[in-house]
């Protein structure tokens, strides 16, 4: 509770949850959004796969768009190409240390009603536009897990200012 409640302030955010890792983490921000057999989430090819086999376990459909060559983070035009009328939500991975275009990718979930998800796992205080990224997108994902930048063994975090997705996150 202490984490959490450290993890509230820093990151000025209304709600977050501990877990056991990150990839608990995604799957809870994965059933949070109420997803279901066949829905789509546009992700990244460059990752663990954890953020992919975390729409898996929902039963949505990971689609993989291009990543940008400088950050290795999404490519917004590619995003916007993949989305179909199935997709609910991008979850950007904000990797080696490296933002994605939060604030471009933060437009386009908002012109189509999507989610946008964060999996910070590798980039915890990283700094987009003057805000921390995992504060950007609508929910937010760290790793403690032993090789990370923030490191403890194991464990994960989940953060939202969304009352509703915090609720379901925690069931």
């Amino acid at each position: 509770q202490e984490l959490e409640k450290a993890f509230k302030t820093h990151y000025k955010t209304e709600y977050a949850i501990s877990v056991n890792s990150a990839t608990s983490a995604l799957h809870c921000a994965m059933m949070s959004l109420g997803l279901e057999i066949g829905d789509e989430v546009i992700t990244s090819p460059y990752t663990m796969s954890a953020t992919s086999t975390s729409i898996l376990m929902v039963g949505g459909i990971p689609v993989f768009a291009d990543i940008e060559e400088e950050t290795y983070c999404l490519d917004p035009k590619s995003v916007e190409y993949n989305i179909t009328e199935n997709t609910k939500a991008i979850c950007a991975v904000n990797i080696l240390g490296h933002p994605a275009n939060l604030i471009d990718l933060k437009k386009i979930a908002e012109k189509y009603k999507l989610i946008l998800i964060e999996d910070n796992s590798q980039a915890p205080d990283a700094l987009h536009h003057n805000s921390y990224t995992g504060t950007i997108g609508d929910l937010g994902i760290f790793s403690f897990n032993r090789h990370k930048v923030m490191q403890s063994g194991e464990g994960g975090m989940l953060i939202t200012k969304n009352k509703s997705f915090y609720e379901k996150a925690a069931l």
